[in-house]
């Protein structure tokens, strides 16, 4: 396995608040590689409250894991373009309505702000969609992203 030693990776995560738990082993594993992880995330991930865990919780889980702060708006997000580019930037989980914002160009959270400055540096953004409703009303969405050069679609999470 090749080390990510010196490799900045953004990070996002949406609210699909059920697979938190199999995402930060991902985390972990990048970080375990030497990759300098950026996490982003939405304003639900942030304040929102479930029984799979508190925002707060799982925001102070991935700062520890990665060692930074957590980009929490999309002022914060903007300079992963211009000043602090990404080599690569992941999204899992991404939602079904993010998804569909990200398909049709709309720019209304840090993780999608992160992934537009990630796309307008030419760098790939890795889709790891979790979605209960892929091959239904988002199924149009899952195609638009996934014709887009710029995406790797990655193993999908249907719950």
């Amino acid at each position: 396995m090749s080390s990510l030693k010196g490799k900045r990776i953004g990070f996002g995560l949406t609210g699909s608040h059920c697979t938190y738990e199999a995402v930060f082993p991902q985390i972990e594993a990048l970080v375990n590689e030497g990759a300098e992880v950026r996490p982003v995330v939405t304003f639900t991930v942030k304040s929102t409250d479930t029984r799979f865990g508190e925002g707060a919780e799982w925001v102070k889980k991935i700062e520890d894991l990665t060692g930074y702060e957590v980009i929490d708006s999309i002022v914060k997000a903007e300079p992963l373009g211009p000043k602090l580019p990404l080599d690569c930037m992941v999204i899992a989980p991404l939602t079904g309505n993010s998804m569909s914002k990200l398909a049709n160009a709309m720019t209304d959270s840090p993780v999608l702000m992160a992934a537009k400055a990630t796309i307008r540096n030419n760098r790939p953004v890795v889709l790891g969609i979790s979605t209960n409703d892929a091959l239904g009303l988002n199924g149009t969405n899952l195609n638009e992203a996934h014709v887009y050069q710029k995406y790797l679609l990655h193993s999908f999470w249907a719950r």
